[in-house]
């Protein structure tokens, strides 16, 4: 049991369950017996650590965090985000690598950038592991917010240039890694499809993806949901936009060859597209190999069968973002650094 659940069940966001998990004095009454009552129902505890220092043996970590508390926040409108299955293995990453090294991780949120935390005003933390929409003037705020407080960005998309510590996967090395699986399985021709074109990580991934193609003398199809100012050129090659899911899948059904490769950037995607795949008998079809990303359990184990798919490895992600964070605020005049991990494929045996 964690603390989204928690937080779905009370109806609150995950900041609210972190405030009142710590007693803190800006929620209200009846909001916080909403929340405790979530936790009696679920059988939630949460984790007891002392906050700041503890007597005898100090760890060298509370030489930098002096009140032995970080934010783990949230930055514009993004606050939904947590719910998902993959960002919540970051934040358990976060969470478990600050409970190991005797720190309290404070969960908050900040819709309006320009409205400054509490915490932070009253400096209540030392740092903060900030995730934030990378689209343009979040990433300001960002910014703003980093002459305020030390942070770490993590996930986003590696491609945008911020003057702060950044931890996120690998979202080339997944595009590379999506291609080599269905290439070693035989196939011959590839597609990519996407409801978010305009995501830099979809993007990213999208063209590591096709780059690989290239590279063997394949190229890609690409399928992407109509949006404002659609980024089609960012994709090359063969583009093909339509104004919904149907018609994308209708339209990939309509060319599939045989021997085909589809990469779905997300697990969420590939579930929305599933009843879609069944329809056009390409769902665990011979002329079919499909590959999607993020490998969440709570989604993938409700097709069959088990599609395969790219492990973000979200938990160590939400752990270096904690080490980092330390190492910043032991070294607040060190340059800038920008991490990814290395994601790794997931094959089950009864896979696609």
């Amino acid at each position: 049991m964690s603390i989204v659940s928690v937080a779905k069940l009370a109806g609150v966001s995950i900041a609210t369950v972190s405030r009142v998990i710590n007693d803190l004095d800006n929620v209200r009454g009846e909001t916080a017996e909403q929340v405790r009552a979530a936790m009696k129902q679920l059988g939630y505890t949460p984790p007891r650590v002392k906050r700041g220092p503890k007597s005898g043996r100090r760890r060298t970590v509370h030489q930098a965090l002096p009140s032995g508390q970080i934010a783990v926040l949230t930055l514009g409108g993004v606050q939904n985000w947590l719910t998902m299955p993959v960002m919540a293995s970051v934040v358990s990453g976060i969470t478990r690598e600050a409970r190991e090294l005797d720190v309290w991780g404070v969960l908050d949120e900040m819709p309006n950038a320009g409205e400054l935390s509490p915490i932070f005003r009253r400096r209540e933390v030392d740092g903060a592991v900030v995730f934030c929409d990378p689209g343009g003037s979040n990433l300001t705020d960002l910014i703003q917010l980093h002459q305020h407080v030390p942070l770490v960005w993590v996930m986003g998309g590696e491609d945008a240039l911020v003057n702060v510590d950044h931890v996120s996967p690998d979202n080339g090395g997944i595009g590379r890694l999506a291609f080599d699986y269905l290439a070693q399985a035989g196939c011959r021709h590839f597609a990519f499809i996407t409801d978010g074109p305009n995501w830099p990580f979809m993007r990213l991934r999208a063209q590591a993806f096709g780059n690989a193609a290239r590279d063997s003398g394949r190229f890609v199809s690409n399928y992407l949901l109509n949006q404002q100012n659609v980024q089609r050129e960012a994709y090359g090659g063969d583009v093909c936009v339509r104004e919904s899911i149907e018609e994308m899948m209708a339209e990939l059904a309509r060319r599939l060859p045989e021997s085909a490769g589809l990469f779905v950037p997300t697990d969420l995607l590939l579930t929305r597209l599933h009843p879609l795949l069944v329809q056009h008998k390409l769902w665990n079809s011979p002329k079919l190999r499909i590959v999607s990303c993020d490998n969440e359990n709570e989604r993938l184990s409700l097709l069959n069968p088990r599609p395969t798919s790219i492990d973000i490895q979200g938990e160590e992600i939400g752990r270096m973002a904690v080490r980092q964070l330390v190492q910043r605020l032991k070294r607040p005049d060190a340059p800038p650094a920008r991490m990814q991990l290395a994601p790794r494929l997931v094959v089950p045996s009864n896979g696609q």
